[in-house]
């Protein structure tokens, strides 16, 4: 019975001089004030969105550059957006930029791309500066949110009449070559 009332109060003794030596060291440390902690630096997530039907894909090296891949057999492509939107709660910025022809410019040499991305070719552009700065400035104000990034509004051998858009393929319009029709959709297999 000895024994173990001398077991117990050692049990008892080193406990108590852990405790202590645990205060001892709590108090010791410096106090940190609040503001002399960094701000976390918030993450942005990118995701690339793809179709199927379009015929280039895309990979995105954020904040630096953008790598479009012609994924196609026979076409040539003369020009496309790049498109980022930020998903968020708040309901996020977009912002994009263009490369090659503008079927729709003021003038002939808007209309033509001279060098077109054949097939299994691929182009990497910067991204532009003006779309970087409009998600960080996102990012600063500690909102945490994926960024989408897309290839779209794609023409092919410098011919207005078919763009290639968010898996479908539309014509366009006769009456007014500003306005596409859906003429295949590859969720739907065809539209009308």
């Amino acid at each position: 019975m000895k024994n173990l009332q001398t077991v117990a109060l050692v049990f008892v003794v080193a406990i108590l001089i852990a405790a202590a030596l645990f205060a001892y060291d709590v108090a010791a440390r410096p106090a940190v004030d609040p503001a002399e902690i960094p701000p976390v630096p918030q993450e942005i997530l990118v995701d690339v969105v793809t179709y199927d039907l379009d015929p280039a894909r895309m990979t995105c090296d954020w904040p630096k550059t953008v790598t479009v891949i012609n994924i196609s057999s026979d076409k040539h492509i003369s020009g496309f957006q790049v498109m980022f939107w930020a998903a968020n709660d708040e309901g996020g910025p977009a912002r994009g930029f263009y490369w090659g022809s503008n079927p729709w410019g003021k003038t002939v040499n808007d209309r033509k791309q001279e060098k077109l991305l054949g097939p299994g070719e691929s182009i990497t552009l910067p991204i532009d500066a003006a779309v970087v700065k409009t998600m960080d400035r996102n990012s600063e104000q500690n909102v945490k949110f994926f960024l989408y990034v897309k290839v779209g509004n794609m023409f092919v051998d410098n011919d207005p009449k078919y763009l290639y858009d968010e898996g479908a393929i539309l014509q366009q319009d006769p009456a007014n070559p500003r306005v596409y029709h859906v003429i295949r959709d590859s969720k739907a297999g065809c539209a009308g």
